[in-house]
């Protein structure tokens, strides 16, 4: 499945691509539910260096669900599909 039926099956209807690296991308998308325009980042597992899967993306997650900063964008949502992929 594409990452727009992902996000829209998820309540986003998905906006321009805002950046791209070598194993994550991230996109524009407007949240149906929060009734705003959020970034989503999306991490491709299959992309991604085993060491960053074990030991950063883990403590990435946990620090970005948890900081509240207004320097530092907010996380609302974190999810992971059957084939890999996180957003």
């Amino acid at each position: 499945m594409d990452d727009a039926t992902v996000l829209r099956k998820k309540g986003y209807i998905v906006g321009i691509n805002l950046g791209k690296g070598s194993y994550a991308k991230v996109k524009s998308a407007y949240s149906e539910r929060l009734k705003f325009n959020v970034a989503v980042k999306i991490i491709d597992r299959k992309k991604t260096p085993t060491d960053f899967v074990e030991r950063f993306l883990p403590r990435e997650m946990d620090i970005l669900a948890t900081v509240n900063h207004g320097s530092i964008i907010k996380t609302y949502e974190i999810f992971e599909t059957s084939d890999g992929r996180i957003y």
